[in-house]
């Protein structure tokens, strides 16, 4: 796998530092093990979460993984001034977060429980426009709670930045030292 270069390694430590924080601050979130910003199998860098003792997701559990998947990108953007192309697989695995939530969980802004499961049947574009402003209503609510953790936690942004440019990977011990 290629090195990341120093840019990189600061891009992704603004990156996971954002996702670690607002992990921290969100609600029903499991314990952080790990974040590191050294090149993996698939991503130069992650965040391990502690394995989750239930089954059963709630609407808090489910938003607040939203706003995780969110703070990464938007950390870049509050504190770099500027997104990465290293979102794309958060962004996408929030998009199917929401349309779960929406279509086969009942858990929808507006539509709630009132909105079908769509297996493979035909929809109105009505419907379909529902689907979509709900799922972009949880979207958003997603990015202003991850901006407003970041913003509110900034110290401790930086200072995770710093030590993941200084260690590369930082464990739970680590992380509550911080």
């Amino acid at each position: 796998m290629k090195q990341p270069t120093q840019w990189d390694r600061e891009c992704l430590a603004w990156h996971e530092a954002g996702h670690a924080v607002v992990s921290l601050a969100m609600p029903e979130r499991e314990a952080i093990e790990r974040i590191s910003i050294e090149p993996g199998d698939e991503a130069f860098g992650f965040m391990r979460v502690a394995q989750r003792p239930h089954h059963n997701d709630t609407f808090v559990s489910l938003s607040s993984t939203l706003a995780v998947m969110m703070a990464g990108t938007i950390s870049e953007r509050l504190f770099l001034g500027r997104a990465t192309t290293g979102a794309a697989d958060d962004l996408a695995n929030a998009r199917t977060i929401t349309r779960d939530m929406v279509l086969r969980f009942g858990m929808g802004p507006r539509l709630g429980l009132t909105c079908p499961a769509f297996a493979g049947e035909a929809i109105s574009e009505h419907l379909l426009r529902a689907v979509e402003a709900d799922e972009e209503r949880l979207l958003r609510a997603a990015e202003r709670a991850a901006k407003t953790a970041l913003r509110r936690n900034a110290p401790l942004v930086r200072a995770l930045v710093q030590a993941l440019l200084a260690r590369n990977t930082l464990t739970s011990g680590e992380l509550g030292d911080l």
